[in-house]
């Protein structure tokens, strides 16, 4: 699994290949491809982990109200 502090640096880099591929002299097309489905995936992951934090916070507060005397 990414670690969540390498998410947008990885994301980043991933931008600056698949940008370098579309105007590099060889416009490595498959390359490109290849790259843009990572940052989709990766940018899934992302995504998701955040709705699980989300939720994850909602459920704290949830049961603190329960909790609570």
């Amino acid at each position: 699994m990414v670690s969540n502090a390498l998410v947008p640096s990885s994301i980043a880099y991933l931008y600056q290949v698949v940008d370098e591929g579309l105007h590099g002299q060889g416009r490595d097309t498959e390359r490109v491809d290849q790259l843009t489905e990572k940052l989709c995936a990766m940018y899934e992951k992302l995504v998701a982990f955040r709705d699980r934090k989300e939720k994850a916070e909602e459920e704290r507060k949830a049961l603190k109200r329960f909790i609570k005397p």
